[in-house]
């Protein structure tokens, strides 16, 4: 009797198998399809950029390169990237002030002002860097602060020590009680002295990390050809695939900043036909990286939102 129950026991376990089945590609589609419909609702301008779904998007087995609306000014389809920057718009949309960290050159202000444009476009926006304050910075920020709505970005916040950041922290809580005090954000690198800027982020409820673009290589292919576009409006101007394939493979310390500067320069002596190996820098043709698998973080890497 035992044996005889064999047969049916195998075909109740296989219906249990793909019922479950079922259920999971279920989920993943309506996740897909709500992540696809949430992008396409923010298409209403001319903007660049990818979607994503981990490291590609996959549509009938096939990667998907072509660019998706998301944010105006910016490129980009890794999912790290994409998280860091729809975590960083829902802070936005919700209006609580918000701390974004991140290696220099990852394209902090980028995201932020690219952020603000879309959903206030003309709306004021003010830069305020903490790395270089006059003598009439801190006068500078009061008046952003006092001011009717808009958004205020204090770069390099982290630089901020001493009277200087005492005064700050001064006018950020009278901001704060503020009826028409603006929005703020705050950018710091990745290896800050938390406890010397408590009194500063207690202001600020969310905190979003950037990831430097060796945790995303693959959007170099997004950004090469977006930021030509900027360098040469004409398009006469490509990247041949074997230098592509380089410039993706290179290890960029300097991050998205970097590449932008090597695309500059390259610009200066080459302004038709196809970049080649040859015309990249030395830095860009010597491969000494370790990739780093998205499912298993290096050292470094940090959570995006805490």
């Amino acid at each position: 009797m035992l044996f005889d129950s064999f047969p049916d026991l195998a075909v109740a376990l296989g219906r249990r198998f793909d019922a479950e089945r079922a259920q999971q590609v279920s989920r993943r589609a309506t996740w897909v399809g709500a992540a696809q419909h949430g992008m396409q609702a923010l298409s209403s301008q001319v903007v660049e950029d990818h979607i994503d779904d981990g490291p590609r998007v996959v549509r009938l087995g096939r990667r998907v390169h072509e660019p998706r609306a998301f944010l105006p000014g910016l490129a980009g389809s890794g999912g790290l990237w994409l998280r860091g920057c729809l975590q960083a718009k829902a802070a936005y949309a919700s209006g609580e002030w918000l701390v974004l960290e991140g290696e220099a050159g990852v394209g902090k202000l980028a995201v932020l002002r690219a952020i603000h444009q879309h959903d206030h476009p003309g709306a004021h926006f003010a830069v305020a860097d903490a790395a270089t304050p006059g003598r009439a910075w801190l006068d500078d920020v009061r008046r952003e602060l006092q001011g009717s709505g808009g958004a205020l970005l204090i770069q390099h916040a982290d630089r901020a020590a001493g009277a200087l950041l005492e005064t700050l922290c001064r006018l950020l809580e009278q901001a704060r009680t503020a009826s028409a005090a603006p929005w703020v954000a705050l950018t710091l690198s990745p290896r800050h002295d938390s406890g010397e800027l408590a009194g500063l982020l207690r202001f600020f409820a969310s905190t979003v990390e950037l990831p430097p673009l060796r945790y995303h290589p693959e959007d170099v292919q997004a950004l090469v050809p977006f930021f030509l576009a900027k360098l040469v409006p004409d398009g006469r101007l490509e990247c041949s695939p074997p230098a592509l394939q380089m410039l993706s493979r290179s290890s960029w310390p300097g991050n998205i900043e970097q590449l932008w500067q090597v695309l500059r320069n390259i610009v200066q002596h080459c302004r038709s036909g196809a970049i080649q190996p040859r015309d990249l820098p030395p830095e860009c043709r010597t491969v000494s990286r370790r990739l780093l698998s998205p499912g298993r973080p290096g050292p470094d890497r940090r959570r995006l939102v805490r």
